[in-house]
C-alpha cells in the first residue's frame, strides 16, 4: 500500500487515535491519515490508548485492533464508554482473526464499524474513518 494521497482540505478534519500493537500498522496508519488531514496520536495497546485520551482528551475516531497485550480492543472499547458516558468518540474496530462472536462483543462493547483485517486498500480506511467522523460531529435528535 503506498501513501500518494495529500489533504486538499484547509482545515483539519479532527483527531484520531490508532491503536495497534504492530509498529509497521501504526506508522503506515498514521502517516496516511495525517496526509488526508486528521491529527493522530498513536498507542500500541488498550492500556496505553486509555493513557493517551487522560492526557490528550477523546478523540473523535479511535481505529483499534483487538490482539494486543496488557488489554484487547474489545476491553479498551468497553473501558472507554464506561470511563467516558456519552461519548461522541467513534470505534473502528478490526482483527485478523474476527469472527461471529468477537464481531458481536466488539458491537456490544461499542464499535461503530467491525472490519476483516487485513484491509485491501487504505482508502477503505479513510472512507471508515471519515464516515465515523461526520457521525461523531452529529447533533443527537432531541424530542420535542
Amino acid at each position: 500500500m503506498s501513501i500518494q494521497q495529500s489533504n486538499t482540505d484547509a482545515q483539519p478534519k479532527g483527531k484520531v487515535l490508532v491503536l495497534d500493537d504492530e509498529e509497521s500498522i501504526v506508522g503506515l496508519f498514521k502517516r496516511y491519515l495525517s496526509n488526508v488531514g486528521y491529527q493522530v496520536s498513536t498507542a500500541f495497546n488498550g492500556k496505553e490508548g486509555l493513557e493517551v485520551i487522560a492526557k490528550e482528551g477523546l478523540p473523535d475516531v479511535v481505529v483499534t485492533d483487538n490482539d494486543m497485550p496488557h488489554m484487547s480492543g474489545i476491553e479498551f472499547t468497553g473501558r472507554l464508554y464506561e470511563t467516558n458516558p456519552g461519548a461522541h468518540t467513534k470505534v473502528i474496530f478490526g482483527s485478523a482473526r474476527l469472527n461471529p462472536e468477537m464481531k458481536y462483543d466488539a458491537e456490544k462493547a461499542g464499535a461503530f464499524v467491525v472490519y476483516q483485517k487485513p484491509l485491501e486498500n487504505l482508502s477503505d480506511l479513510k472512507l471508515m474513518v471519515d464516515n465515523a467522523y461526520a457521525v461523531s460531529k452529529q447533533k443527537p435528535i432531541t424530542k420535542p
